[in-house]
C-alpha cells in the first residue's frame, strides 16, 4: 500500500534540508527521517568515510536501496531528508514521487558556501586547506549547475531557502502542500 502523505526535501548540501526538515515534521506533528543518517547507522561509518572507503559509485547505490528499502515500508505522515545527489538516480526520484509530494529548497551557492564552509564532513567538498572562499564556492556553483535541471525535474514545489528562517521556509511549504490539498 503506497501513501501520498510524505514531504521528500530534496536540494543541495546545506540549502536547509534537515533543519527545515526537524521544523516541518514537528509543526506538522510528523516523523522526520534523514537518508543520510539511515545510511550512517546501517553501514557504521560516516558518509564522507564511506565515500573514502567505497566511492561515489558505491555510496549511490547504497543510497538508492536505502530510497527502496523507504518506499516499501511503506511510511505515513513523514518528512523525508535526503542528501544532495538523491536526484541523481531517477529511480530515486520515481519512489519519492510515489509515496508523497518532493519539494526543493533551491539556495544559492552564497548561502549554502555560508552555511558549510566550516563543515569538513562534506565528502564532494573536500578540499586542500588552502582553498579559498571563491574556489569553494566555484566548486559548489559547479555542483548546483550540474543538479538544477534534476532538482526541478523532480520537484513538486520549489522553495527559495535563501535569507529565510526555518519557521519561514517551513510555513511556505505547509502552505504549498495545503494548496495541493484544495486541488
Amino acid at each position: 500500500m503506497f501513501l501520498n502523505n510524505n514531504v521528500t526535501l530534496i536540494g543541495m548540501m546545506g540549502s536547509g534540508k534537515s533543519t527545515v526538515g526537524k521544523h516541518l515534521a514537528q509543526s506538522m506533528s510528523f516523523k522526520f527521517l534523514d537518508t543520510d543518517e539511515l545510511i550512517e547507522q546501517k553501514q557504521k561509518k560516516s558518509i564522507s568515510q564511506i565515500f573514502t572507503d567505497n566511492g561515489e559509485e558505491e555510496f549511490r547505490y547504497i543510497e538508492s536501496k536505502t530510497v527502496e528499502g523507504l518506499v516499501f515500508q511503506p511510511l505515513e505522515n513523514h518528512i523525508i531528508s535526503t542528501g544532495g545527489g538523491i536526484v541523481l538516480n531517477e529511480e530515486n526520484v520515481k519512489n519519492f514521487r510515489s509515496i508523497g509530494t518532493i519539494v526543493w529548497l533551491n539556495a544559492s551557492s552564497q548561502t549554502i558556501l555560508s552555511r558549510i564552509e566550516s563543515d569538513s564532513s562534506r565528502p564532494l567538498l573536500a578540499s586542500s586547506e588552502n582553498e579559498t572562499f571563491m574556489e569553494k564556492q566555484m566548486k559548489i556553483e559547479q555542483i548546483l549547475k550540474s543538479r538544477t535541471v534534476k532538482y526541478q525535474k523532480a520537484a513538486d514545489f520549489i522553495i527559495n531557502a535563501d535569507h529565510k528562517s526555518v519557521e519561514e521556509i517551513s510555513q511556505e511549504i505547509i502552505d504549498c502542500l495545503s494548496l495541493k490539498r484544495e486541488l
